[in-house]
């Protein structure tokens, strides 16, 4: 039987693998948040039956305000968990969870750590770029 996977989860997992990939000062730049994450939900739908998930949620852009408010919510909630925080000097949020957060929720996942990094490294390039040598 696949596992449930909620918009929360999604968005927290992938914040968290992106957290311990990144260097620290990497954001997620404002005006494309809402994109990568629809093709991270693109990703993911087209991979559900093979990492045994299930997504109870979509995450499709509005064609007038370019916005997807499932994913929104989602944001929010991290928002006030202080999971993620504004940047307003970039229009950006940065990831404050600890490494050591993201591991726990990584350990916990529905999705494979390998998936994650998959997922991270196709649909966030600017992470790859920004990881320390």
């Amino acid at each position: 039987m696949s596992r449930i996977l909620t918009a929360e989860e999604f968005v927290t997992l992938v914040l968290a693998t992106i957290k311990l990939k990144a260097d620290p000062n990497f954001v997620l730049e404002a005006a494309v948040i809402d994109r990568r994450f629809e093709a991270a939900y693109d990703w993911l739908s087209s991979r559900e039956a093979g990492l045994n998930v299930t997504s109870n949620f979509t995450f499709r852009c509005d064609p007038l305000y370019g916005v997807t408010a499932t994913f929104r919510d989602a944001l929010l909630s991290l928002r006030e968990r202080r999971l993620v925080q504004p940047d307003s000097s970039k229009r950006a949020y940065r990831i404050s969870l600890s490494d050591e957060l993201a591991k726990e929720y990584i350990r916990h996942s529905a999705l494979a750590p390998q998936a994650l990094d998959e997922l991270v490294t196709e649909v966030f390039p600017g992470v790859a770029a920004s990881t320390p040598a």
